[in-house]
C-alpha cells in the first residue's frame, strides 16, 4: 500500500503546522512513518503552493494613525522577507534531503555494480577452470585408455610368450623324459650312460623351473594390468567429482548474478529519477 499521497502528505503538513514546526521532506517522512524523498517532495511543493505566501493581519488604514502606515508597511515587508527566507531554507533542506537520498542510492548502486563485476569475474575464472578440468579429464581419459591398451597388449604378449616358453619347455621335458626312460633301459648295457641320465634329469628339473617362472611372470603381468585399470577408474571418478564441483560453483555464481542484476537495475532507475534535470537548481530568495 502506497502511504505517500497528496492527501497523506497534506495531512502530515497540517499536523506539523499545528505542532509549531515547519513542514519539510524529512519531517513529513517521519510523520508518515515511511516514504522516499523523491515521492514526498512533489506533494510537499503542491501543498506549500496552495497556501498563502504571507499570512499577516489585514492592514486597516486609519486616518488618525496615518503616520504609522509606513511603519506597518515596513513590518509587513519584513514578515514577507522572513517568510521568503524561510521558504528558501526549507527548499534548500528538501533539496539536501533528496540529494542525500540520491547519494545513498548511487553508493548502493556502485557497491552492487562492484559485487556484480566481482561475481562475473569469479564466473569467468570458474568457467576457465572448468574448461581446464574438462580438458585435463579428457587427456587423462585418453592417457588411461592408452595405458590400458598398452597393459593389455603387454599382458597378452607376456602370456603368449609364457605359453610359448612353457609349451617349448614341456616339449623338451617330454623329450627328455623319453630319453631318460630310454637311457634307464639301456643303463646296464651302455657304459657311462648313468652320468648322461643324471645330466638329463638335471636339465629336466631346470626346464620345469623355467616353466614355473614363466607362469609367475604371466600372473604378475595380469595383476599389473588389473591395477592399472583400477587406477584409471579411480582417476576418472575423482575428475568427475571435480567437474561436478566446478559446475556447482558456476551455478551458484550465476544465481548470484541473477539476484544482483535486478537490484542494480532498480537502483540505477531510482538514481536517474533522483538526479535533477541539467541546468535547474533550487529556488533562491
Amino acid at each position: 500500500m502506497n502511504i505517500v499521497t497528496a492527501e497523506s502528505v497534506g495531512a502530515a503538513c497540517e499536523a506539523l503546522v499545528r505542532e509549531g514546526r515547519r513542514p519539510s521532506v524529512r519531517l513529513v517522512i517521519e510523520q508518515l512513518g515511511g516514504g522516499s524523498p523523491n515521492s514526498v517532495l512533489p506533494h510537499l511543493k503542491a501543498w506549500k503552493a496552495a497556501r498563502p505566501s504571507v499570512v499577516a493581519a489585514e492592514i486597516v488604514i486609519d486616518p488618525q494613525i496615518a503616520r504609522l502606515i509606513q511603519a506597518q508597511v515596513l513590518t509587513a515587508s519584513d514578515v514577507a522577507a522572513q517568510a521568503a527566507r524561510d521558504r528558501a531554507a526549507e527548499a534548500e533542506a528538501d533539496a539536501e534531503e533528496v540529494a542525500k537520498a540520491g547519494r545513498e542510492a548511487e553508493a548502493l548502486a556502485s557497491r552492487l555494480l562492484a559485487e556484480l563485476e566481482e561475481a562475473k569475474g569469479r564466473l569467468l575464472v570458474q568457467d576457465g577452470q572448468l574448461q581446464e578440468r574438462t580438458a585435463e579429464l579428457q587427456q587423462l581419459r585418453e592417457d588411461a585408455a592408452d595405458q590400458v591398451r598398452q597393459a593389455q597388449e603387454q599382458a597378452r604378449q607376456a602370456t603368449a610368450d609364457a605359453d610359448a616358453r612353457a609349451d617349448g619347455e614341456r616339449k623338451r621335458a617330454d623329450a627328455l623324459t623319453s630319453d631318460l626312460a630310454l637311457s634307464k633301459a639301456r643303463a646296464e648295457q651302455v657304459p657311462g650312460l648313468e652320468q648322461r641320465i643324471e645330466q638329463l634329469a638335471a636339465k629336466l628339473e631346470q626346464l620345469q623351473r623355467t616353466e614355473q617362472d614363466a607362469q609367475r611372470a604371466a600372473a604378475v603381468a595380469t595383476a599389473r594390468y588389473e591395477d592399472q585399470v583400477k587406477a584409471g577408474e579411480r582417476i576418472e571418478q575423482e575428475l568427475r567429482a571435480q567437474v561436478a564441483a566446478a559446475a556447482q560453483r558456476e551455478a551458484d555464481a550465476r544465481r548470484r548474478e541473477d539476484v544482483l542484476l535486478p537490484q542494480l537495475n532498480a537502483l540505477q532507475a531510482e538514481l536517474v529519477e533522483l538526479r535533477p534535470p541539467a541546468g535547474k537548481k533550487g529556488d533562491k530568495p
